[in-house]
């Protein structure tokens, strides 16, 4: 029973060639069976494992037990561990691998299908108390480690309804209600997702469409955002602007008292 099949066009030996192998070609799984009709898209031992017979066999509660525990049994060695943590750091360094799996979860969370299913398993997860507990020690870990930080509140993350549109934080709405009053511009809330040159996605609160110009409203410019920012900037059409704390301050000052039902 072949455990790999090889793509026809790296060479490359897989358990399977799928959608997300084939992007890296700019291929779609009919362009490259039209291409190599003659290739197999799974191994012996990949169609195998995901026949009838053995997904009913793995969905046993026995089965499920078996799973859990040698999961966690291989888990518990720390040398496993910091193998996976480094062939996956290495494997996520790559801007081709990050491009390509942005593009699968924008493809895959589209689906409502997806966005129910998940859902189901995460109240399942979380109704477990050993669920909760690991997830709690998880937190305090990293609070104590210093791995997880913390940004100063700029009183801006309160997501609420602003003309049958939910917008994020106070600060968006309050641009909104410029745009509306003052400006008499139409606009687009986060109309859409970008995939940056870097594999990074990111989505910009609004889009002026008669002007061109895409605009986010940041209350904490950190490094990393500056870094995406600039990725953007680089490759978008039109103009973009960022209106960050300082400009925030310039807008409240000179607009406020103008605008009905400005948020403090």
């Amino acid at each position: 029973m072949d455990s790999f099949v090889t793509c026809g066009v790296c060479g490359l030996k897989l358990g399977q060639i799928n959608y997300a192998h084939l992007r890296l070609h700019n291929m779609t799984t009919q362009t490259y069976k039209s291409q190599f009709p003659d290739l197999k898209l799974r191994s012996e031992v990949c169609n195998y494992k995901n026949s009838v017979e053995v997904k009913k066999a793995k969905s046993t509660p026995e089965a499920y037990a078996k799973a859990s525990k040698a999961l966690s049994l291989a888990w518990s060695n720390s040398e496993l561990r910091e193998r996976a943590s480094n062939s996956a750091k290495q494997r996520w360094a790559k801007p081709d691998v990050r491009l390509v799996q942005s593009g699968v979860m924008l493809h895959v969370w589209e689906d409502l299908a997806y966005h129910t299913k998940m859902s189901e398993i995460m109240l399942v997860a979380m109704s477990s108390s050993l669920v909760r507990s690991r997830i709690s020690k998880g937190v305090l870990d990293a609070y104590v480690s210093g791995r997880f930080q913390t940004t100063k509140s700029s009183g801006r993350g309160k997501g609420a309804w602003y003309n049958g549109i939910y917008m994020r934080s106070t600060w968006e709405r309050n641009f909104a209600r410029i745009l509306d009053q003052l400006f008499h511009v139409l606009y687009q809330y986060e109309p859409k997702v970008f995939v940056l040159s870097d594999g990074r996605t990111y989505r910009p609160d609004f889009y002026l469409p008669s002007l061109g110009i895409w605009v986010e409203v940041k209350g904490w410019l950190d490094k990393v955002f500056l870094q995406k920012w600039d990725v953007f900037t680089s490759m978008v059409e039109g103009c973009a602007l960022l209106i960050g704390p300082e400009q925030y301050k310039v807008l409240e000052l000179v607009c406020r008292s103008f605008v009905v039902g400005w948020e403090p």
